[in-house]
């Protein structure tokens, strides 16, 4: 089995290993035993390199997830350590007093 076929029929065009098992014509076990052997990663294009928001320290994850977010942690305890400190809380604070407030416009407006 030939690495450049597999790393492009797996990776790049997103096919199933029984479909490149079919073209081979051996099972598809063997075409997943190659793929081990050759290190090939089926995500490896849709993880992004970043640095966490929290420690500083580099991370990955996947491009879809790091699109969603505007802020970037590697874990659960950098998330955590963040959510005690003086920026978030502030944050935090102007988001309760603007929802108080449209509460309280809303409550005269109905009236």
């Amino acid at each position: 089995m030939d690495e450049t076929f597999l790393r492009t029929a797996y990776t790049f065009n997103n096919r199933t290993l029984q479909s490149i098992a079919d073209d081979l014509g051996c099972s598809r076990q063997n075409v997943w035993a190659a793929i081990k052997r050759y290190g090939i990663k089926h995500n490896a294009e849709k993880w992004i390199a970043f640095t966490c928001d929290g420690c500083g320290k580099l991370g990955s994850m996947l491009k879809t997830q790091f699109v969603k977010s505007t802020l970037h942690f590697h874990g659960k305890p950098c998330y955590t350590q963040y959510q005690h400190s003086p920026e978030f809380r502030e944050g935090r604070a102007a988001e309760r007093i603007a929802r108080v407030t449209i509460e309280e416009q809303n409550k005269i407006n109905r009236i």
